[in-house]
């Protein structure tokens, strides 16, 4: 019975998954979006600029993870392309924290490392950050 229930609850997680991927298969204003976002990007990386994210709890990983994949290669190996996580030093983040206010762990590193024309990404799981 135990075991019936659990395949039941992984089913049903994999399911909605599934729908929420044919939504967006479906989602022409959303695909263009992506577009508008990528080109975007490569704007920003054609102009010498980088990307820069940021977010918290889990979303900070989201970050990290995304960074890394501009750095190392995502799906083939090609040149390493210029962004950077505002989640990934947690000695600036706790020096922030400690010695101005933890609201302000993302600008204070933007005042320091962020020119014109960069581009900043937040990312909000909740929706609520």
């Amino acid at each position: 019975m135990k075991n019936k229930i659990f395949i039941n609850d992984i089913k049903f997680k994999f399911h909605e998954r599934k729908l929420s991927i044919e939504n967006i298969i479906n989602d022409d204003k959303f695909i263009l979006n992506l577009h508008d976002i990528y080109i975007k990007f490569i704007e920003c990386f054609n102009n010498g600029n980088k990307l820069i994210f940021c977010g918290n709890g889990g979303s900070a990983a989201d970050c990290e993870h995304i960074v890394a994949e501009f750095i190392v290669k995502l799906s083939k190996l090609r040149k390493s392309l210029p962004a950077i996580s505002l989640t990934s030093n947690s000695s600036i983040i706790t020096a922030i924290s400690n010695d101005i206010e933890y609201k302000n762990i993302f600008t204070r590193q933007l005042e320091g490392i962020a020119k014109t024309n960069d581009v900043l990404i937040g990312i909000s799981t909740s929706g609520n950050s």
